[in-house]
Parts: structure tokens; C-alpha cells; sequence
């Protein structure tokens, strides 16, 4: 869910709009309860560390979390963030939180994650199999022609500890993107 890094207000809106059509969120409350302080500050170009921010959990089942990602905040640091919160508050010293999926730096959204090898095995199985499927809301400038389409294309991704990137390639796994245009947009004039 794509939006400017300084309004949570719309992804708050989504994540509470996703997690209620997952049946995970019984009350659109929690979600706004859980946002009373400040949001972490993005810090482009600088990696954010684990005591730097506070993970807002969205929902939480046995062997699995799903979190508050924010604009500017990579997803590797943000889970490094939550499996310091929940060792902090389970004195759990053990506990790992396992990736299962990952949200550019700049995307904000509903991220979720395993806390169990077997819910990690799950939820891979799922994303691999293609039973789960991220939607985007995104902002763009200038006219999107046609109105509704189809992007495919391999897709590679290389890369070390947080420095991702994904590139079309012939190497890549394939990779398929609906879109449509909901709606249009036009400047004011001030006079």
C-alpha cells in the first residue's frame, strides 16, 4: 500500500480494511489505539536499528504476526525491531521472527511474518503456491493508459543483509501485475 511517508492515515485505513477481511480485526479501534504515538521518523540512507523504533502489531496468532510497516523503514530492519519487542515482552530470549515476505523501503502496509519454522513453512507454501496476494494503492503522475492492464515480467533479486534489489532479468522468476486506474486526479487553479 503505497503512500507519502508523512500521512499513516490511509494505511492505518488499509491495514484495518485488510485485516478485518481476514477476520483478524474484529474492531477497526485496535488499529488506531495501537497508533497513539508518534510513528518512527523515515531516515533515508540510514539503517534504522532494533532500539530505534516501536513495532505497532496489527494482529498476532500462534506462529504468526502481522505488523505495521511504514514508509522509509526497510523490512529486514523492522522485523530486527519486532523480534527485539516481542523477546523484550514474551522474556521469550529464544524467539525468532522469520520473514515470509518483504514490503520496499518506501511501501507501507500490512507486513506479515512467522515466529515458528512451521508457520514460516506455511505461509512460504501459500505465497509460493500463489493463495496470498498483495494489493497496492499508488499515487502517480500523469495519465496511466490503458485504464486497466497486465505487467509481466521476470523478476531477479540480488542483493545482501538489507541492500535488495529487484531488476527485470531473463534469470528472474516470473512475475505478473494487475492494475487498474480508480481514479483521476486534476490540479486547482488558485485563482
Amino acid at each position: 500500500f503505497a503512500w507519502d511517508t508523512h500521512s499513516s492515515a490511509f494505511t492505518v485505513g488499509v491495514c484495518e480494511w485488510w485485516l478485518a477481511q481476514m477476520g483478524l480485526l474484529s474492531s477497526s479501534s485496535a488499529v488506531k489505539d495501537s497508533l497513539t504515538e508518534e510513528l518512527p521518523e523515515a531516515r533515508p540512507n540510514r539503517r534504522m536499528r532494533a532500539p530505534d523504533m516501536q513495532v505497532h502489531i496489527l494482529a498476532e496468532r500462534p506462529g504468526i504476526v502481522a505488523v505495521l510497516k511504514v514508509p522509509g523503514v526497510t523490512t529486514e530492519a523492522l522485523l530486527e525491531a519486532l523480534e527485539e519487542q516481542l523477546r523484550r515482552s514474551s522474556g521469550q530470549e529464544g524467539l525468532r521472527v522469520i520473514s515470509v515476505s518483504r514490503l520496499d523501503r518506501d511501501t507501507s502496509g500490512v507486513l506479515v511474518a512467522a515466529t515458528s519454522p512451521e508457520a514460516a513453512d506455511h505461509l512460504t507454501e501459500q505465497f509460493k503456491n500463489h493463495e496470498v496476494f498483495k494489493e497496492y494503492v499508488a499515487l502517480a503522475s500523469g495519465r496511466v493508459a490503458p485504464a486497466t492492464g497486465e505487467v509481466n515480467a521476470r523478476l531477479f533479486i540480488s542483493g545482501f543483509s538489507e541492500k535488495y534489489r529487484a531488476y527485470v532479468s531473463p534469470k528472474g522468476k516470473e512475475a505478473c501485475t494487475h492494475y487498474k486506474v480508480l481514479a483521476h486526479f486534476t490540479k486547482r487553479n488558485s485563482d
